[in-house]
């Protein structure tokens, strides 16, 4: 019955019985028994997003993934180059100089925070005492002593310490980033770095199969350029969604929902593992590594969401990350060098400032008010990461959304998990999940569709040309 819904202009599962599944694949292959199409390397029925330019003798699945990921080759880990500055627009970003600029506003406000967070945190380790106090006055009307500090084995001590745990733990708001604290440099230096204008910001997201985690599905990257944003009022970033050809039938269902085909920025490109490490190595290449004596005077930063599973993700597969051994995790500004990059991750940004409570990227985007969709996709959550990490470090969004404000935002942190326990989630479907289920209806209706509409899906063959039609817009200074 799924042939009957086929709306134009959609994603969805490929069916051997529809148009377009005979057109792309030929008659040929229906002719050659049921199991044709597995034996050809051809996609399982209801199980590949329709992908145009599709090569018909494609082979995917798990065991081919495995045997082409042993033989991935890298050249442009041993040459540094990258074909990104053969095109004449990036080759001239590498020849801009940065310019020191006013920073008069953000040094107010870390000078403010800083005094805010010691009178806080003062209050709160009073209150917190005083909880403490009161808590180890009736412990000892029951009890003939209060336990040390190292007896926690023992039933009393066990007891004991539990209750003190459980006192910290309820107490509202509770500072982490104290102004003698690491967490409160990290932050610090988080917005000092992006103030600056002077970072070049390379989020990325890595998708894995569920069932192995091992196989990369998707690679996302977004990129802001501070060089392409100096007279910019809305922030220009570059965005790209890779799919791995050889992992293109594998879904993700049990544990998260499979958003491949439901990219937001533009076109998915599609490009067997060894040419996804190539197009990401060359953007590596251009982005991360000083491309000329002028673009060492810019900062560059990774920037993820709990960013090291993704760095070891990209080192698996073949990607070179350059000075690997000695990223500067801690955003450390002192004795910085421009070639080593700096870390930024937005799960121990957010975790710094308010705790572990409510860190997933789609939990802090909704406290955010960020708008978002779709995620699980990766160039979806690397945009949305790359996005969250700018808000978090603008001092005026800072200052307007009250992120210092600790007691207040904790509050709506604690209310938000509280409502999960309680109200249904709300969530967008995968175009081919809901496309199924309308087409077994008896009378399928357009209006049960979700009205998103994506960017499809692209097979390229090679990542030269897959990055042209990403970038096919760009302009001159």
């Amino acid at each position: 019955m799924a042939n009957r819904y086929s709306p134009k202009n959609t994603v969805r599962p490929y069916n051997r019985s529809n148009d377009n599944y005979r057109s792309h694949y030929g008659s040929e292959q229906r002719n050659n028994g049921p199991h044709a199409h597995r034996r050809m390397g051809s996609p399982p029925r209801d199980n590949l997003q329709y992908v145009r330019d599709l090569p018909v003798d494609l082979k995917h699945g798990l065991p081919m993934y495995k045997a082409v990921s042993k033989g991935v080759t890298n050249p442009l880990a041993r040459s540094g180059g990258s074909w990104v500055r053969d095109i004449p627009h990036f080759a001239e970003l590498d020849q801009c100089r940065y310019v020191v600029q006013p920073l008069t506003r953000m040094d107010s406000y870390l000078r403010s925070i800083e005094s805010h967070y010691a009178s806080e945190e003062s209050k709160c380790n009073a209150k917190l005492q005083a909880q403490i106090d009161k808590f180890n006055s009736e412990w000892l009307g029951s009890h003939d002593a209060i336990p040390d500090a190292k007896d926690t084995k023992s039933e009393l001590g066990s007891e004991y310490h539990g209750q003190i745990k459980k006192l910290k733990r309820s107490q509202m708001p509770m500072i982490y980033c104290g102004p003698k604290t690491g967490n409160f440099q990290y932050l610090r230096n988080s917005v000092e770095l992006l103030s600056s204008r002077k970072t070049i910001c390379f989020s990325f997201d890595i998708e894995a199969y569920e069932k192995d985690n091992n196989v990369v599905t998707e690679i996302g990257v977004s990129v802001y350029d501070p060089r392409e944003n100096l007279h910019s009022l809305v922030p220009i970033t570059r965005n790209f969604h890779l799919i791995v050809s050889e992992s293109l039938s594998l879904r993700n269902r049990n544990w998260v929902c499979d958003m491949k085909e439901c990219y937001l920025l533009g076109q998915s490109a599609v490009l067997p593992l060894a040419q996804c490490v190539e197009f990401v190595q060359a953007l590596v290449n251009y982005y991360m590594v000083p491309g000329s004596d002028e673009s060492k005077s810019w900062s560059r930063a990774y920037v993820g969401h709990n960013i090291d599973g993704d760095i070891k993700w990209l080192q698996d597969i073949g990607v070179r990350i350059p000075h690997a051994e000695k990223l500067n995790r801690n955003a450390d500004l002192k004795g910085a060098s421009p070639e080593v990059p700096f870390v930024l991750d937005t799960m121990k940004l957010y975790t710094c400032c308010y705790g572990q409570n409510g860190a997933s990227l789609g939990k802090i985007l909704r406290l955010m008010r960020l708008p978002h969709a779709f995620l699980h996709n990766a160039g979806n959550d690397a945009h949305y990461t790359l996005q969250l990490l700018l808000h978090m470090c603008d001092v005026n969004f800072r200052v307007q959304y009250g992120l210092d404000d600790i007691a207040k935002f904790q509050q709506r942190v604690q209310e938000l998990l509280d409502r999960g326990k309680t109200e249904a989630k709300v969530v967008p479907m995968s175009y081919s999940v809901t496309i199924r289920d309308a087409g077994k209806a008896r009378k399928p209706k357009k209006d049960l569709v979700p009205q998103t509409e994506f960017g499809g899906a692209r097979w390229f063959p090679n990542p030269r040309s897959a990055f042209d039609s990403m970038v096919d817009d760009v302009g001159g200074f």
